[in-house]
């Protein structure tokens, strides 16, 4: 998981976000324990929106009704209606 590290949402546009992330965690796990593997920090350009890139793509799918939990379901179901979908995935 740590060769790629994709950065996303608005946060991560401050001014060196990217290489503070890099360091901080090749410091942390140099002391941790032993890891000569290489980091791979993905810092796009249009991070700032991506989250909600992949979101309406994600709804624009045709199966996307029917993983969809509508407000109404959720008040009426609540955490079981989100439990079930979490075992399907």
């Amino acid at each position: 998981m740590l060769s790629n590290i994709v950065l996303s949402g608005g946060t991560t546009m401050m001014p060196g976000f990217p290489q503070r992330i890099k360091s901080n965690l090749v410091t942390q796990l140099e002391s941790d324990f032993s890891y000569n593997n290489p980091l791979n920090i993905i810092a796009e350009g249009n991070r700032d929106i991506s989250t909600w890139v992949g979101a309406s793509m994600i709804s624009s799918m045709s199966s996307f009704d029917k993983i969809f939990i509508k407000r109404e379901d959720y008040y009426e179901s609540g955490e079981d209606r989100v439990s079930l979908f979490s075992k399907i995935f």
